[in-house]
């Protein structure tokens, strides 16, 4: 099997390279950007099958809608995105009818997310 392809998308410095080196660590190849702008012109310029899992929060707007740059970034790739928010899980709850893979509740260790990776690459699911 090849090596799966995850993209972050995260703005803070600290916890990207967290995660990055985590899960680096644990095989994956991993590709940060610190925005959703950053993923759709990643997509863009290298196609829509260029990562097998995208790992992101909500980004603020000015209209707090919170799915709108996530809705931008699912509609230009067709790898699965895992949701990672502070967020209460039923802000979320219809994360799979909108076409989202996961939801994974903050703060989470590091082994939570590595494990839910896993299955998701894996093709176990959530």
């Amino acid at each position: 099997m090849a090596q799966a392809k995850l993209l972050i998308i995260e703005d803070d410095d600290a916890i990207a390279e967290l995660f990055v080196t985590a899960l680096q660590e644990d095989g994956y190849t991993v590709e940060r950007v610190a925005s959703p702008q950053g993923a759709i012109d990643l997509f863009a310029a290298r196609g829509p099958g260029a990562i097998d899992l995208v790992l992101s929060g909500p980004f603020a707007n000015p209209y707090h809608a919170p799915y709108e740059w996530l809705d931008r970034v699912r509609a230009s790739t067709s790898a699965g995105i895992v949701i990672c928010s502070s967020y209460p899980p039923a802000f979320y709850s219809d994360h799979r009818a909108r076409g989202y893979t996961a939801f994974l509740q903050e703060p989470f260790d590091l082994q939570t997310l590595i494990n839910l990776v896993a299955s998701l690459v894996n093709g176990a699911g959530e």
